[in-house]
């Protein structure tokens, strides 16, 4: 099986006319960045963790390798996508080995694996996800992982300048000519004009859309995490990738 990931990304569109998740030829490296910022969060290979929106395994090429047989969760509304990341990416003797489990929904539903997670990963869905939706996924991994850690990257359009966001690290690698950015806070001048906009912070509660492009303030992502007893908190540990910022949640602490 080839390794060349951008090979592969492109392989997978083209046979199945699935979103890969992105450009192809940032399919390898957001792949990586996901991994390394697991890893740098304490993803230890004895881990069960769930890979919300697994589309196609561009995080599964990595976090599959990685994790002990059994570990490896994907919960995915778009089947064929998952099934061109198994042919292309894994292929059937480590899929054998590995014994990956995947639920084809849309509900969103967390706690229906049975499973206390430690670690739940989503790329690129809270970048796409309104309210009603992000309710749904945090009340449901509060309730089925009392102990374990979500990681989600989103889009922030109140991003402070100055301070002590590292504007000097930040710079997106999506494109070919690399530029960098005084001020990373997304909003619609910066995104394709034909593409659907919202602010989170606008919208009800009970949106349970999946736009294109969303953004959020960071303290409305805390305000919904609160209700479910979470901390949020943006992790920097890399430098953001196509202007999506890490988002770190878990349990708060008692007391």
């Amino acid at each position: 099986m080839s390794t060349d990931l951008v090979e592969l990304g492109k392989r997978i569109v083209n046979d199945t006319g699935h979103y890969s998740g992105g450009p192809a030829q940032v399919f390898e490296v957001v792949g990586r960045h996901t991994f390394q910022t697991l890893l740098a969060g304490g993803l230890l290979p004895s881990h069960r963790l769930l890979d919300f929106g697994c589309g196609s395994l561009r995080n599964g090429y990595w976090l599959m390798r990685f994790l002990d047989s059994g570990n490896y969760y994907g919960i995915e509304p778009v089947e064929k996508g998952v099934r061109a990341g198994l042919k292309h990416l894994i292929g059937p003797e480590l899929e054998a080995f590995k014994k990956p489990t995947f639920r084809f929904t849309t509900d969103n539903d967390i706690s229906a694996f049975g499973v206390p997670f430690d670690f739940v990963v989503a790329r690129s869905i809270l970048s796409h996800t309104c309210p009603g939706m992000l309710h749904q996924m945090l009340k449901t991994f509060a309730s089925s992982c009392p102990t374990g850690v979500l990681y989600g990257s989103y889009w922030r359009h109140d991003l402070p300048r100055g301070g002590n966001i590292p504007w000097w690290r930040v710079w997106e690698r999506s494109r070919p000519a690399v530029g960098r950015y005084h001020n990373m806070a997304v909003n619609p001048a910066s995104l394709k004009e034909h593409q659907v906009f919202a602010v989170g912070d606008d919208l009800p509660d009970d949106d349970m859309r999946f736009i294109e492009i969303i953004t959020y303030s960071l303290g409305k992502i805390r305000s919904i995490a609160a209700q479910y007893g979470l901390s949020a908190e943006e992790d920097w540990t890399f430098t953001p990738i196509n202007k999506q910022i890490w988002l770190k949640f878990k349990k708060k602490s008692a007391g």
